[in-house]
């Protein structure tokens, strides 16, 4: 999946940038623990749909806003809650 790895590769240096959209990349790739995963159908939809994009849809996607939004989905806030729920009641069932 070479265009994969290349949009992996895009990823990457995006997060290695300074500013609020390389924080927002960093924070997503904290959230799934891996890179994203590629497959050939979604790359092409991903190429359809950049194709229909105007220039002012397009400076909006690089803003990041729309990744913001995600990020700040209230659904993150009980996943990590849960998440540290099930740490701690772990711990404490292997604690004597």
């Amino acid at each position: 999946m070479p265009e994969a790895d290349a949009l992996n590769r895009a990823f990457y240096a995006q997060m290695c940038r300074e500013g609020p959209m390389a924080q927002r990349l960093r924070r997503c790739h904290e959230r799934w623990g891996c890179y994203p995963k590629w497959p050939d159908w979604l790359v092409e939809e991903i190429k359809e749909f950049i194709n229909t994009l105007t220039p002012d849809q397009r400076q909006a996607r690089l803003a990041g806003n729309e990744i913001q939004a995600a990020l700040d989905d209230p659904r993150w806030v009980a996943a990590d809650t849960l998440a540290q729920r099930r740490r701690e009641h772990g711990a404490k069932k292997t604690v004597p």
